[in-house]
């Protein structure tokens, strides 16, 4: 499964990419997770639609 998501900025996306692990590391979502299978990246955008 390959989920993307958009931010404004790369620091915006590395801001909320941390804050679903420290403010919602408890849910019950993350524990249906194997935490090792996930792959985190943060990139900027290279192209766009016109």
């Amino acid at each position: 499964m390959v989920d993307v998501l958009l931010w404004a900025s790369v620091e915006a996306g590395r801001k909320a990419a941390g804050g679903i692990m420290t403010e919602m590391g408890h849910s019950p979502v993350h524990g249906m997770i194997g935490q090792r299978t996930v792959d985190w990246t943060v990139a900027p955008v290279r192209h766009t639609i016109a």
